[in-house]
């Protein structure tokens, strides 16, 4: 018994001072043109963000998140905001844009959200496209099931 116990103390020491790690220096840090700390979203009030999802490329933050067009609203779209690299900070002074929206009428009419984009090469019908979103939507608010849709874009602008 005394075994185990020493056994226990011994692994929770471990894992306690394992935990206690000094925080690495290299983390990006979201400023403005002044240099003061920036905040991602332009504004909180009536507004919600979801689902962040981040490409880093090499001078070049993209999120992408999930958010209402109208403040106060329930009507989900994907938006997109990028930031230049400056120095070891993050400029992130563009506006974000909508990236897709619940269409017309369709499977994705509603409860568009969930973006996830990827770099790479990718054609369809013959265009060359620089990035690819996956993104979840339903053709319904009660909807419980969601389908999964694909957006391509070359700028991060136009999908």
């Amino acid at each position: 018994m005394k075994k185990i116990t020493i056994m226990a103390f011994l692994l929770a020491f471990v894992l306690a001072f394992g935990a206690c790690e000094e925080p690495q220096n290299n983390a990006p840090v979201l400023r403005n043109p002044e240099g003061t700390i920036s905040y991602l979203f332009p504004s909180y009030e009536g507004f919600y963000y979801e689902a962040p999802s981040v490409l880093t490329e090499e001078n070049r933050l993209v999120v992408s998140y999930t958010t209402n067009a109208t403040e106060g609203a329930e009507d989900s779209v994907i938006a997109v905001r990028t930031a230049a690299k400056s120095g070891s900070a993050w400029d992130f002074s563009a506006e974000p844009s909508v990236a897709v929206a619940p269409s017309a009428d369709g499977w994705d009419k509603y409860n568009v959200g969930n973006g996830d984009i990827v770099a790479g090469s990718f054609t369809y019908r013959g265009t060359d496209y620089a990035y690819l979103m996956a993104y979840e939507a339903s053709p319904a608010a009660a909807e419980k099931r969601f389908s999964v849709g694909l957006a391509l874009s070359s700028d991060l602008k136009n999908w």
